[in-house]
């Protein structure tokens, strides 16, 4: 934080639509990257049915406009995600577990892919 004491912001710049950032890539991202944890801590296949809850089309690489990916707090996504272990038949117990070990929260900064040079915005 005593990095930020004298940072004087030039601009603010809010990309709710996904104009400067490729919103697909960020998310979509998560989401494989996800499915991979867990898949490494149940042996189970998750991928194409954390996808699908998830909202999100990996063919195409496409986050849903109505899928939960798109508007839905990360808590509800977390329940989201043990409900989509336990549909793979975990316990509820087992599941939670697995979730609990593979969660990751994603990190904007990592996953962000600009489509355009915002320096030249300034």
């Amino acid at each position: 934080m005593d990095g930020l004491k004298h940072f004087k912001a030039q601009a603010i710049i809010f990309d709710k639509d996904g104009t400067l950032i490729d919103f697909d890539a960020m998310w979509g991202g998560w989401v494989v990257f996800l499915a991979e944890q867990l898949h490494d801590v149940s042996g189970l296949q998750v991928r194409a049915p954390l996808c699908l809850a998830m909202g999100y089309d990996d063919a195409n690489k496409k986050v849903l406009a109505h899928g939960k990916l798109a508007a839905t707090p990360m808590s509800q996504l977390y329940r989201l995600t043990v409900e989509v272990m336990q549909s793979l038949g975990l316990s509820a117990e087992q599941a939670e577990r697995v979730v609990e070990q593979g969660w990751c929260i994603p990190d904007p900064v990592v996953l962000a892919k600009q489509f355009t040079d915002t320096r030249a915005l300034f």
